[in-house]
């Protein structure tokens, strides 16, 4: 049987055809890069000021376990699935999914002075090494992706970091920022699973000496940091405040917890969530089993309505490239992000801003719950909204929802989306004139047999 990366290589073809699968191509989109941040502080545009909705994949280990194909064949479908983004590993060890001594796809190391994490010299970045990581930058562009690009992650490299030193890591931040500004389609996030940003102040200084090197040579790229698991966000460290540009959620409990406190915080930055449960995964053992869709939709859409403007989903098989990982990459989660673009796409979504104080929802929007990491058991259903005209709300259970029509400038459309399959269903009674208050009830379950639905309030002509 031929290899599904092979069906991914003609570039110009209106559909393409993946594990018997058809799917349509999504218009090309061509951002501007690099990305930047809103006048508003916000979301992200392009640099022409076009708003960008970051919704990107978490292939980690690219440069470890891909050969240039293989990241061709990928990257053409991710585009086509919708995703505008990838999040890599500049430096990849056996901690996220590459070699133990952190050679690139085909052996080459990334210094030449030293053989592991353990022992490399980082005033030798091996120059042939880093070619393939430009070339795999270099490619990402060519299917208009944003590479948010990892300088040296702490989960597998901080012992490296902690050998070099402070002047060293400041150095190679120098050394990337030097080599990697003229990318346009690059973010810089630092960090990952970094559990001692906030015990280890030396720790912290040698990231945030890396993060300042870069930004030295290199003052364009926006610059984040995913701290640590089960809950965290990047203005939470304030000795970054500094270098920090682009803030980031990382949490495994109900999401809108951590976009709603990191919302309030100062300064005011874009936000996005960087990481929450992977599909096919249960890193906490608090699911009932792998995330399915229902998780994954649940973090997007609750995500989406608190303030972030944009997520990194995550695929067991898209993060490690396992023996057959080409088999999911047309997962069921991964063919939902279209459905997150075509509603987002209707609607002017980087004027949406959260309800949290339930202006417009009224009653019937459940228990907020920030500690909860079975997320299958949550019912808070969140709202943003551009005040007069627009309003989403996404509920993850069957409710009654209470909704403020006064708070309309005119007549408002409503109908219910259904999420797991891009579907809207009319309902009865709309538009509804801008007075008093009406219940609106959840249709059941969805194409999916789950719960969850987003009520969709718009402007509409008097009937």
């Amino acid at each position: 049987m031929r290899s599904i990366a092979l069906l991914f290589l003609a570039t110009t073809v209106a559909c393409v055809t993946i594990a018997g699968q058809t799917l349509s191509r999504s218009p090309l989109a061509s951002p501007v890069y690099p990305l930047k941040a809103s006048a508003n502080g916000r979301y992200l545009t392009d640099s022409n000021g076009v708003p960008f909705l970051l919704m990107g994949d978490s292939p980690q280990s690219m440069i470890a376990n891909l050969r240039p194909q293989q990241m061709s064949g990928y990257m053409q479908n991710r585009q086509i699935m919708g995703f505008n983004s990838i999040l890599v590993d500049a430096l990849c060890t056996s901690y996220t999914g590459g070699n133990g001594n952190g050679t690139a796809y085909d052996g080459t190391p990334p210094f030449t002075s030293g053989t592991d994490p353990s022992n490399y010299d980082l005033s030798t970045p091996n120059p042939a090494y880093f070619a393939e990581l430009d070339a795999l930058v270099n490619l990402a562009a060519s299917y208009h992706l944003a590479v948010i690009l990892d300088p040296i992650e702490t989960g597998g490299w901080l012992v490296t970091l902690e050998n070099n030193g402070p002047s060293k890591a400041y150095n190679f931040g120098v050394y990337l920022g030097n080599r990697y500004r003229g990318f346009a389609n690059i973010v810089w996030q630092s960090g990952n699973d970094f559990q001692t940003w906030n015990s280890s102040p030396s720790d912290n200084n040698l990231v945030h000496q890396v993060m300042l090197g870069i930004a030295s040579t290199d003052p364009v790229h926006l610059q984040t940091i995913e701290l640590n698991y089960d809950f965290s966000y990047s203005n939470q460290d304030t000795t970054l405040s500094d270098v920090l540009t682009l803030d980031a959620c990382y949490t495994y409990y109900e999401t809108y917890d951590c976009f709603v406190q990191a919302y309030a915080s100062m300064p005011v930055l874009p936000l996005f969530l960087t990481e929450a449960n992977y599909e096919y995964e249960n890193n906490t053992g608090q699911l009932p089993g792998p995330a399915g869709p229902y998780v994954l939709r649940e973090q997007a859409y609750w995500t989406l309505t608190s303030g972030g403007p944009g997520q990194l989903y995550g695929n067991h098989y898209t993060w490690l490239f396992p023996p057959g990982w080409q088999l999911f990459l047309v997962s069921p989660g991964a063919r939902e992000i279209r459905y997150i673009n075509g509603l987002f796409a209707t609607l002017p979504w980087q004027e949406l801003v959260p309800d949290t104080a339930h202006q417009v929802v009224t009653a019937g929007y459940g228990t907020y719950d920030g500690g909860n990491a079975n997320l299958t058991t949550a019912t808070y259903c969140t709202t943003a909204w551009v005040p007069g005209s627009y309003a989403l709300a996404y509920c993850p259970q069957a409710t009654t929802l209470t909704v403020n029509l006064a708070e309309f400038a005119g007549f408002t459309r409503a109908r219910w989306y259904d999420p797991s399959d891009g579907t809207f269903l009319r309902i009865s009674g709309s538009p509804f004139r801008n007075a008093g208050s009406h219940n609106f009830t959840t249709p059941g379950n969805n194409h999916d047999g789950d719960p969850d639905w987003v009520l969709d309030l718009d402007p509409a002509a008097a009937p």
